[in-house]
């Protein structure tokens, strides 16, 4: 005979769990003994201990199985541990929210089909002074006393959906009985805290610059659809302070009562906003909404002046960089690019040479070379080893020359950037 059953983790982490199908006896520890012979977890062949008894699987955070359990015997009951059956530290602590539903007898012939799973994507949030819930393919957030300035807040992980998109949409509906104040960061967790990465130019009422964060307000009964952009590859959790931001009031917001929907991820290609932040003496580089703008009054041949930009927060697992370099000055410019590790104050480079990608390869100092003429445009590929990739630099008119020539008026552009993996 089996037991079939739904499981559905909607919590934040991934869950240990564990079932017993137990039938009576009458002697022993509570008068029971555990009869499961084999279980599956989705149709895959889950570890039972046949000696002590019970079936356990780790069911990933956000995700519905089915688990059918095989037994002998005759079932008078079934037993479930929830992340209390794990080995290891028992000073462990654990939160988790968890569903079991449709239980009922497999039969002996009888073969349950696994149900088919949801492609909606409905994100579980977590947070000191507000009770989440996921209701409907809804993220239901609400509160009763949550003050100004008090930077509460509440996070959620979509580290397994966001690929390599650059661009986030959802809707917000507000069933509270007050306006509410939500202000949203996207990106990774730094030391310890949720580093927001948006780029500015989504749809919402207010953009924190110096936090990168959205900020929007949302009347009662009232939905909106916010849209927000950032560098693919440079997030993949989300932070809303709602009605807790700045505020030159202390009020403090009860009856909160939000819901979070539709969240669709895309990549926007047409409109690249990767944005290489530049710096360099000799040089003055504007970066902003995809578009690295570097130019200079003053460069020498052999000087070996250049600028750097801290790619780490996105190659991820890349081995390959593209972008369009702009001439808008009115000489040549010769650009020697290096991407690769800094380490010992130097930037030690890992590009690769592929033939006929470069004007010339510095095989020495694994960089590329490349002549762009004035008032051209050309497209990069630059190859390289992905091992502990953080930096690019790029020599700009100032690597060696057999003149002494002193370079002005430069003035280029680098744009449409993108880390891929090519194999």
């Amino acid at each position: 005979m089996s037991k079939a059953f739904e499981v559905e983790n909607k919590g934040a982490n991934d869950l240990n769990f564990r079932v017993d199908v137990n039938a009576s006896k009458t002697h022993g520890t509570n008068n029971i003994t555990c009869i499961n012979t084999s279980a599956t977890l989705d149709g895959e062949t889950i570890y039972t201990n046949l000696e002590w008894g019970g079936s356990s699987a780790t069911i990933k955070a956000g995700t519905k199985s089915i688990v059918i359990v095989e037994f002998q015997g005759e079932a008078s009951s079934l037993m479930f541990f929830f992340d209390s059956s794990v080995y290891g530290s028992k000073n462990e602590k654990y939160t988790g929210d968890v569903v079991i539903s449709n239980i009922r007898y497999a039969g002996e012939q009888e073969e349950v089909e696994p149900s088919e799973p949801s492609d909606v994507f409905v994100p579980t949030f977590a947070g000191n002074g507000y009770t989440c819930t996921v209701e409907d393919d809804k993220s239901v957030i609400k509160y009763d006393s949550i003050n100004d300035n008090s930077w509460a807040n509440v996070t959620s992980s979509f580290a397994s959906v966001v690929e390599n998109n650059n661009k986030l949409s959802f809707k917000i509906k507000n069933n509270g009985e007050e306006s509410v104040q939500l202000n949203i960061g996207f990106g990774k967790d730094v030391d310890g805290d949720t580093q927001s990465y948006l780029i500015d130019n989504g749809t919402y009422d207010y953009y924190d610059a110096p936090a990168k964060r959205a900020q929007v307000n949302i009347a009662p009964g009232a939905e909106r659809v916010v849209v927000l952009n950032f560098e693919a590859g440079s997030a993949d959790k989300m932070i809303i302070f709602i009605n807790s931001g700045y505020s030159t009031t202390t009020s403090t917001h009860t009856n909160g009562h939000i819901e979070l929907s539709d969240f669709a991820f895309a990549n926007d290609t047409a409109t690249n906003t990767t944005t290489l932040n530049f710096s360099g003496g000799g040089y003055t580089a504007t970066n902003a909404n995809g578009v690295s703008k570097i130019t200079y009054e003053s460069i020498e041949d052999n000087s070996y002046a250049n600028v750097v930009a801290d790619i780490s927060a996105l190659v991820g697992n890349s081995n390959t960089l593209t972008f369009k370099v702009k001439n808008n000055g009115t000489e040549s410019v010769q650009l020697n690019i290096g991407v690769g590790t800094y380490e010992n104050n130097d930037i030690t480079s890992k590009v690769v040479n592929v033939e006929g990608a470069y004007d010339y390869f510095d095989a020495p100092a694994k960089r590329g070379q490349i002549n762009v003429a004035p008032g051209t445009e050309r497209e990069v590929t630059i190859t390289f080893t992905p091992e502990n990739i953080d930096r690019i630099i790029i020599f700009i008119n100032s690597y060696y020359a057999e003149t002494t020539s002193t370079h002005t008026n430069g003035d280029i552009e680098i744009s449409n950037v993108v880390f891929s993996v090519v194999e």
